[in-house]
């Protein structure tokens, strides 16, 4: 057997070992990885790929030489990591190599202008395949949090502006591929590992500047756009409808001007702009995309990391005018379905390949967005929902879409009452809101055991954040969205936990919902409802909107003559160390009964009265930690006993 066979490379650092030698194994064990998967399992066992990965951090010269080493023994190491788990977790300790290896990535591009075109060669070679192989190793156990120490400890400046240059020199297009690879990776764990660590790279991102040359002229990001010929058959639609956007709604000068003033630019400007750069290129030649060797989610993936990272990203991206751009390609792609696929079949055939576009032009638009003012501006004067909208009936079917396209929403409309407003605008005798309140209630039918909440969850959160805007809860309120808090009546749930968390999305929603007067008076139709799912649920659910809702008037009488309500205040009255609760109790009292003589009597009657005046002694034997507590069960029981 092959993997039998003991693989000793320590002989490398004897005198009569060459560096080609070194070099001839690495390139047979890779093709024996290829014809053999069990070879991995023979370089694991006898330590060769540790042994490989230490000669990375071996002074050689002439570079040229180095270099070919280096992307030899990465690429082995890349197919051996494919080939074997173990591989990249023992890759991952090797704390002291993985330095040497990320220096092999820092500072050494400033040498290339001074070498010759066969060095430039095999040092881009090495760098495709050392790019693969950290991506490989994030991917490891602990591999992320040990990568971005290195690169911490080593540099992270440096080592990031090295990663740029293989983004924006045209010698390193090769690398293109596999460098997005690893820093996208890179940038999507920093969020799922720690906030202190996105945190970390964020300010990297944003208040780091770079002593260099000026960004590059941004003509050249529409390099050759006024000599391409739209009518090319071998341009697709997509190129054809990118090239028609750019060249009629791109102002070069004013933005030209914008650039010129970077004269310091920062980390995640120049991301931005380079990968800007890629994406145009891409989207308006095929000959490009050829020679890049690229395909369009590798330079989207990148556009949407770094979005959601870095602020200076996306303001540099709406001056721009990209946040247009991208509007303008949702109005296209509806014009490409709308000729080609049904809605229900929006998933079938040979045009698929729109729907991911659409996806990941909705999700670029959704990183656009995230706390940036400037891209909601920009997002209302192109219309955004518009084209939204008119997509629509296509977006409906595929829920990964949905869950994209509502995720984005909820950002547009957060804390922004103009977006708000635009959900009402009808297109097609339907209002975007409109189309969101029938996915909420198409969810509330499908509730089961094996079926996801999180499309209902999202189009609740978008209902409340609308409904600042007065026409949006008018919309909401005549709708039968409330009407499903029959369907999660105890009666109905019978406790079955997959209702557990839908009830906890109702319990947010009418709590938020509930400071607004129209939804108190709907929300309150199903007190009912209410109190039993209060009862029921050990952190006492809905009591918040049950506060909320008792401030309304019209809401007195039927409150007061709420039998099941008075008795839910009751229990809770006389419920030991549930201080909170107590309070959203007294508080809706309190609410009930001030400048109201009949309240006052309905509580005296049925006790409550009592039995607040023991609750409030209880508190008073206790330790003074409830002071306000004290103060405020006080000034409710002498409201309910004044005359």
């Amino acid at each position: 057997m092959i993997n039998n066979i003991p693989l000793k490379l320590s002989v490398v650092n004897a005198p009569n070992c060459t560096v080609g030698l070194l070099i001839n194994i690495s390139n047979m064990l890779y093709n024996s990885l290829i014809l053999c998967n069990e070879v991995s399992a023979g370089m694991y066992e006898s330590e060769t790929f540790k042994i490989l990965f230490s000669c990375l951090s071996l002074e050689i010269y002439p570079l040229v030489t180095k270099y070919s080493m280096c992307a030899s023994i990465c690429r082995t190491l890349c197919k051996a990591t494919e080939l074997s788990k173990k591989i990249i977790k023992v890759l991952v300790k090797q704390h002291n190599f993985i330095e040497d290896f990320i220096e092999l990535f820092t500072n050494q591009y400033i040498y290339l202008n001074i070498q010759s075109p066969e060095i430039v060669a095999v040092y881009v070679d090495m760098w495709y395949w050392g790019f693969l192989l950290l991506g490989s190793l994030l991917n490891a156990h602990g591999g992320y949090s040990i990568v971005w120490d290195t690169i911490s400890d080593f540099g992270p400046i440096d080592f990031f502006h090295s990663s740029i240059i293989t983004l924006s020199d045209s010698r390193f297009k090769d690398v293109i591929p596999s460098s997005l690879y690893f820093l996208v990776n890179f940038f999507n764990l920093s969020y799922s590992y720690s906030s202190d660590m996105s945190v970390r790279l964020a300010h990297i991102l944003d208040y780091t500047g770079v002593s260099k040359k000026k960004l590059n002229n941004y003509n050249d990001l529409f390099y050759d756009i006024d000599d391409i010929d739209i009518d090319d058959p071998d341009i697709d639609e997509f190129s054809k409808l990118n090239i028609k956007e750019i060249k009629s709604n791109v102002n070069h000068n004013s933005n030209s001007d914008f650039l010129e003033k970077s004269k310091n630019a920062l980390l995640g400007e120049e991301f931005c702009f380079h990968l800007l750069q890629l994406y145009y290129k891409y989207n308006t030649s095929n000959i490009e995309n050829k020679i890049y060797g690229l395909n369009l989610e590798s330079v989207t993936t990148g556009l949407i990391t770094i979005f959601g990272i870095s602020s200076k990203a996306r303001i540099l991206a709406v001056n721009l005018k990209f946040t247009q751009h991208l509007i303008e390609n949702l109005n296209e792609i509806y014009n490409i379905l709308i000729m080609s696929i049904k809605p229900q079949d929006v998933r079938s055939g040979n045009k698929s390949h729109i729907i991911d576009y659409l996806s990941w032009t909705v999700a670029m638009i959704c990183n656009l967005l995230n706390n940036c003012d400037a891209a909601k501006e920009a997002c209302i004067e192109s219309n955004l929902v518009s084209p939204i909208n008119k997509l629509w009936p296509w977006i409906l079917p595929d829920n990964k879409l949905l869950n994209h396209v509502l995720e984005m929403l909820q950002t547009f409309t957060n804390s922004c009452p103009k977006a708000c407003n635009t959900m009402c605008a009808t297109v097609g005798k339907k209002s975007l809101l409109v189309e969101i309140i029938n996915v909420a209630l198409r969810e509330m039918n499908l509730v089961s055991r094996s079926h996801s909440t999180a499309l209902l969850q999202d189009s609740l959160k978008i209902l409340c954040t609308v409904s600042c805007h007065i026409h949006c809860r008018t919309i909401i309120v005549k709708s039968e969205i409330f009407a499903c808090l029959n369907k999660i009546h105890p009666t109905i749930t019978r406790g079955q936990r997959h209702y557990q968390k839908v009830v906890r999305i109702w319990d947010d929603f009418c709590g938020n919902m509930s400071k607004y007067p129209e939804c108190q008076i709907k929300i309150s139709e199903y007190l009912g409802v209410l109190c039993a799912l209060c009862n029921q649920t050990a952190n006492r659910l809905m009591l918040t909107a049950i506060r909320n809702c008792s401030f309304n008037s019209m809401n007195r009488p039927r409150y007061l003559a709420s039998a099941e309500l008075l008795h839910l205040f009751s229990i809770i009255l006389t419920t030991p160390n549930i201080i909170p609760e107590k309070i959203y109790v007294c508080t809706a009292i309190w609410a009930l009964c001030a400048n109201n003589h009949k309240g006052k009597l309905t509580m005296k009657a049925l006790g409550i009265t009592s039995k607040l005046a023991d609750c409030l002694h209880r508190l008073e034997c206790e330790a003074n930690e409830n002071e306000f507590e004290i103060q405020f069960m006080t000034y409710v029981l002498n409201v309910i006993k004044a005359d």
